[in-house]
């Protein structure tokens, strides 16, 4: 699972839009992934994903996606090590 909305954030902060234009755009052509969300009914598993594991909004949305899409967490955030689903370093994946 790949954070796009986080990794936008972060670029975002720096003011480096044209970088994430060039991300999304080699991600989708190298990768061809696929952007899922939830919900506005779903907005309320993230307020109690965020309240279980002291986890921030943004993780806490992250961890609902990936609950709900039985998708694996793949992240450098130890946050997610609280959560029910844990997660995988990307050293981890091969």
């Amino acid at each position: 699972m790949i954070f796009l909305h986080s990794i936008g954030l972060l670029v975002f902060r720096q003011k480096q839009h044209a970088v994430y234009s060039q991300f999304l755009s080699d991600m989708i052509l190298t990768t061809g992934i696929k952007i899922s969300s939830i919900s506005p009914e779903d907005i309320e598993s993230v307020i109690d994903a965020a309240r279980k594991f002291n986890i921030d909004f943004d993780d806490a949305y992250h961890y609902t996606i990936a609950l709900e899409h039985n998708l694996t967490i793949v992240s450098f955030d130890k946050d997610f090590d609280r959560t029910a689903k844990s997660r995988k370093n990307p050293s981890d994946i091969k």
